[in-house]
Order: C-alpha cells, then structure tokens, then sequence
C-alpha cells in the first residue's frame, strides 16, 4: 500500500522555543514562544517560574510607549531576581531584562514604584541566611532600562526583627506629592506595621523614619502582609494575608492611627469615603465574584455582582484609574475563555473596558492591568504543573 504524505498545519504559536531560543525555519522566538513571522500573538509568555506572589506585579506607563511590567521571581532557584517586560501598543513583548540580581538570597519581598521616566523605586525585605537572624529592609534606585546597577538609597532607622517563618512579610510603596509612603511589618512590641516616608529631595543617604506606627488588632505580624492605598489626605493600610485589617493614616506628623476596621471579606481598594471589599460565592452552578461596598465606619453600602469566576480567584488590589480601580481578572462568560478588565468607579457602577482570550485552561492564580493611551495592558499568571506561566497582552478598549 502506498503511503500517504500529511502536512500538519501549524497555528501562529505553535510551541515554546528550544533551550537556546531557536525555533523551525518560518517562526521567530519571542518571550519563549515560538511566533510565525509576520504573526502577532494576542498574548505571550515571557516567563516561566517556580513562583510570583500575587502582590510583586507592577504595571507601569513605559517612557518608550507601551507599558513595562515588573515582577519579582524570587523563588526560581538560579533566577531569583526582579524583572522587567516591555509590552508595545502593538503587544510585541521583549525578553525579561533583570532590574536587580537577589542571587542566592531566598526569598524577597518588593515592592516597586516609578521615582520618574529614568528609575524605579524599590523597597525590599529579606529572609535571615542560614547562619543569621537578622534580616534586611532596603530601598534601592534601579535604572528603568536595565542598563545600570540597583543602587541602595535608604535604610531603616532600626532593621525590624526576625521571631520565625517560612519567609518574611511583604512590603508595600506608594509614590505621591514628591516622595514614597512605604509600610512593613515589625515583630516587635507584639506585632505593629511602620509607615515611614521617604522625601526625595535629591540627598545621596536617606533615612527611613517611622512616621506611624500601628499595633495590630487581630493579624500576627508573621502574616502581616502590607498594601497602602492614597486616600488624597491620607493612607489606607490593609494588613494581613488570611485575616485582614484595615487603618486609616492621616498625613502629617505625629498623627494616630485610625482603626482597625474589621470586615468579613478581603479588602481590595479604599476610596477616601468608601471601601471595597471582594467575595466569592460557590454553588453547584459554579463560582460568583461580588464586590462588596463599606464605607469607613462598616456599614455596608450595596452590592455589584461582577459575574463568574474561578472558585478561589479574588484580586489582589485594585489599581487606581480615572478616578476608579481597575480591576483583573474578571470575567463575563461562563467558559472563563476570555479575561475582563472592568473599572469600579466611586459611583458604585462597574464598567467592562477590555477583554483578552485566555490561552490554555490552567488554573488562574492572580492578575493585573492598566490602561494607558486606549489601550488595556494584562498579565496575569497561571499554575502549569509544578511551575508558573507568566502571561501578558494587550488589547484596545471598547474591545
């Protein structure tokens, strides 16, 4: 019997690059896939990890046009650095370029904030070695491009202690009115957060000084995990990882804390006069995220419904956008297929502003957008096995 010669027909990414980054003749390797020339992939996956925590994704306007994300990959034995994707208007995607090399340094926490269109700022928290307890809050200015060392630019007053835990608490940074807000957890005293302030007033050694400290209500300080939202006057300060509490700082010296606000739910965003709060519901049908509305003194202000999602999924943060917090992921069909972007306005409307398809079925774990110049910027990351994919796209509003 004759044979008969099959020629399989290949999609626009058929498969990952090889170890050397090469792929078939007709497809060139970008962000480790391989595209067909001439091809645009809706998204790319420019990295695979053992691990990104679901508060180390920072999206940013990118001074080249496009957008930048920075993600700390501090679990990745041989990788353990903070990087940075560019993402074009076009959504072409550039390799991962390291903005600061953790080495052997396991593990570290970040946060990372835009100083000005040349250099981030980064505020890092690492874990005791081996033959130390003691551990390190740094403040480093990092060269956007990557073309340049990290360089230390501040340090605490006194280092916050080390009482045991698998890794240290996580780190929060807000730039606003010409300096950076940062918050971090401190054992000490019984478990209290510090919120300090950095001005930056061109001086070469700044100091972090605590400006506030808040004792804690009911989180214990080895899972005190730290977000500051800008409330215009003041701060809102989550704190927590399975239990949560909110304060409320105001600006200025010598100020106390006021709080803890205590509610049911995750806290995902303040706005000066009201907080959103973020739950899943499950029935047999399947799982419904609901945003649910406060206002500062626990009164519960209504309801938003924002469709089905994945059993577990709840955002990590809301990113601050005209006026509003965006939201990702959410989703508006029940096959999950494709990932929403939706904007929650402080009139308690939530509005739908960009949607992208969602390669593969994997299990979500968190994600992020922002819009810049009409476009919407995703990423999110997904569980693949033992690793974690990172993915990222963009996609024009309205879409």
């Amino acid at each position: 019997m004759a044979g008969v010669a099959c020629e399989t027909e290949l999609s626009d990414v058929p498969f990952a690059c090889d170890a050397g980054g090469t792929c078939p003749e007709g497809f060139t390797c970008e962000a480790t896939v391989c595209v067909r020339d001439g091809a645009r992939p809706a998204v790319s996956r420019p990295m695979r990890v053992s691990w990104i925590n679901s508060g180390e994704m920072f999206w940013f306007a990118s001074p080249r046009g496009g957008a930048d994300l920075v993600v700390n990959d501090g679990f990745t034995e041989g990788g353990r650095a903070l990087y940075q994707v560019h993402v074009a208007a076009d959504g072409s995607v550039e390799d991962p370029v390291v903005l600061i090399d953790f080495g052997e340094q396991f593990p570290t926490s970040s946060a990372v904030v835009a100083l000005d269109d040349d250099r981030y700022g980064v505020l890092t928290l690492t874990f005791p070695s081996v033959e130390s307890t003691e551990q390190e809050l740094l403040f480093y200015s990092v060269p956007r491009d990557g073309s340049g060392a990290a360089e230390v630019i501040a340090t605490p007053v006194e280092m916050p202690r080390f009482v045991g835990g698998a890794e240290p608490a996580y780190v929060s940074a807000l730039a606003r009115d010409g300096g950076v807000d940062v918050s971090y957890a401190d054992p000490g005293e019984g478990g209290r957060v510090i919120i300090g302030r950095l001005e930056l007033d061109g001086a070469a050694e700044l100091v972090i000084e605590p400006r506030v400290v808040v004792p804690l209500a009911q989180v214990l300080p080895l899972s005190a995990d730290t977000v500051l939202w800008d409330l215009g006057d003041a701060l809102a300060l989550r704190v927590g990882f399975e239990t949560n509490e909110l304060w409320r700082i105001p600006d200025g010296e010598g100020v106390e804390p006021e709080g803890p606000l205590l509610l049911e739910d995750d806290p995902v965003y303040a706005f000066s006069d009201r907080v959103v709060t973020v739950a899943v519901n499950e029935t047999e049908e399947g799982a419904t995220l609901a945003f649910e509305i406060y206002d500062w003194q626990g009164s519960r202000l209504e309801e938003i419904v924002a469709g089905p999602t994945e059993a577990g999924l709840i955002p990590y943060t809301g990113v601050p956008s005209e006026g509003g917090a965006l939201f990702a992921p959410v989703f508006s069909s029940e096959d999950l297929g494709t990932i929403d972007a939706a904007v929650l306005g402080t009139g308690g409307t939530l509005e739908r502003v960009a949607s992208i398809a969602r390669p593969g079925s994997d299990e979500l774990y968190e994600g992020r957008a922002l819009r810049v110049d009409g476009q919407v910027y995703f990423a999110w990351t997904a569980f693949h096995g033992s690793l974690m994919d990172l993915w990222v796209g963009v996609s024009p509003e309205g879409s």
